[in-house]
């Protein structure tokens, strides 16, 4: 019989997992999963209705069916899951595309133009997840909550997935390794989705903000995103007040997204002292053809009527990144307002920096190394779009180095053939050590912009 006086419950001492959950909920104590032991988890998943605390360190739990293995729900609020190794033992190539998915904590969403319920106040800690082809952890209509040194290990769609979260931090995340989810209705040419962590909300139509709210105010700190090379390492759908710090991201696709949804860009958010590198093949694709090189930092608004505002990127460097197919850039902002961006782009391919329309008073500070190319001239930027306003406070380059390949640095700032309502303010700007120059146009000697401040134009070229 078990002691009623303990502050906790076994497994091993209820006919299911699910009354061994219930049981600790309701009489207000832990539950354990033993160190050592492997425990079958039941196929129609389990839900938590009260607050519990699972403590499964050194336990592995083994997750076979293509469903979500244990879900939080509003009146869970409170509970924790530390440690615990969750594998998925399924059929990981059907089932990325059906989604067998680890962890939901979910409020509750309401009627039309009412707020959801929110669950509260739930972490998950030094947990590790393998191989489910959906989400790890998805936090979905939730408040002050976060997850502190969780693993994702060869997942399929997301990391930590947060949808009309509100107030989260996450610390020290390693996600290493998604393959990207498919669409079941045209797997064959759909773009794979993957996302390391991100931030969203609904998407689509004329979504109701007050029924689904956007995400906001969330922390990722010292997060380190590996091999995503279908998508994003971290992005941001829409977001208000995304903080992203210390993040180390390798071999992704594309690394810090800021965009949004239909309705909004996201807003007052940054990344500092965030670090993207990639070292795929100038010729490795994914399945669908896309490239596995694309942008690393990227500020993009959805549409001219709703642009991201005010967002940063501080004390932030890149590797390698950029489409060598195409002139995407390893930077790349459109859409924006306000935005400033303090970040050294290093052996970028093709073009460094992409500037599309609708850019507002956007403050550069750069240092640029090496942009490269084997078969084409590369720019260091391209200005290809119209009703842009440049600052560029500092702009320099790196040395060029033949000893990579004799096509580095050729282009500086190349300003498009067809710009409308461009203007650019130079302050410190030094492209010199570019072959062509620092500043060209592609339409010859007529520079389609104004530039102003300290640049002599009798240096364009």
């Amino acid at each position: 019989m078990m002691n009623l006086n303990r502050h906790y419950v076994l497994i091993e001492e209820y006919k299911s997992i699910q009354e061994a959950f219930d049981a600790a909920a309701s009489l207000g104590v832990e539950l354990h999963l033993r160190p050592g032991e492997t425990y079958r988890w039941p196929t129609v998943g389990v839900t938590v209705n009260g607050k519990v605390r699972v403590v499964a360190r050194g336990a592995r739990i083994e997750v076979s069916s293509a469903s979500t293995a244990l879900t939080f729900v509003a009146g869970a609020s409170g509970s924790e899951i530390e440690g615990g190794e969750w594998i998925f033992t399924g059929r990981r190539a059907t089932d990325r595309v059906a989604g067998a998915n680890a962890i939901l904590v979910t409020g509750t969403r309401n009627g039309a133009r009412t707020a959801p319920t929110f669950v509260e106040n739930i972490r998950i800690r030094n947990s590790v997840f393998a191989y489910f082809g959906g989400i790890a952890i998805e936090f979905r209509y939730a408040r002050n909550c976060g997850d502190e040194y969780v693993k994702v290990l060869n997942c399929g769609f997301a990391g930590i997935f947060c949808y009309s979260v509100d107030t989260y931090r996450s610390d020290s995340l390693l996600v290493d390794g998604l393959t990207g989810q498919l669409d079941a209705e045209n797997s064959a040419a759909s773009e794979l989705n993957a996302y390391g962590f991100t931030a969203t909300a609904q998407t689509g139509g004329m979504p109701d903000r007050v029924r689904d709210p956007y995400s906001r105010d969330i922390v990722v700190a010292r997060a380190t995103i590996i091999n995503v090379p279908t998508w994003h390492a971290i992005d941001s759908h829409g977001s208000e007040g995304m903080i992203i710090t210390d993040a180390t991201i390798r071999n992704c696709r594309r690394g810090i997204v800021f965009t949004g949804l239909t309705d909004r860009g996201t807003s007052n958010s940054k990344a500092v002292r965030c670090y993207a590198t990639n070292s795929f093949s100038a010729t490795a694709t994914n399945a669908n053809g896309t490239s596995k090189k694309g942008e690393a930092f990227w500020d993009v608004g959805p549409s001219p009527a709703h642009r991201n505002g005010y967002n940063r990127f501080e004390r932030c460097s890149c590797f390698g990144h950029g489409n060598p197919s195409s002139d995407d850039g390893a930077i790349r902002v459109e859409n924006v307002d306000n935005g400033y961006y303090n970040i050294e782009d290093i052996q970028s391919q093709r073009v460094g920096w992409r500037f599309g329309s609708n850019v507002f008073r956007a403050t550069i500070d750069a240092h640029s190394v090496n942009t490269r190319h084997e078969s084409v001239d590369p720019s260091v930027a391209r200005v290809e779009g119209s009703s842009i306003d440049l600052r560029i406070v500092r702009w320099t380059a790196g040395a060029r180095d033949f000893s990579v390949d004799t096509k580095v640095m050729v282009n500086g700032l190349v300003i498009g053939r067809d710009n409308t309502d461009v203007s650019i303010y130079f302050g410190k700007f030094n492209l010199d050590s570019c072959v062509s120059g620092s500043v060209i146009s592609t339409r010859g000697n007529l520079i389609s912009a104004r530039l102003y401040g300290n640049y002599g134009r009798d240096k364009l070229e």
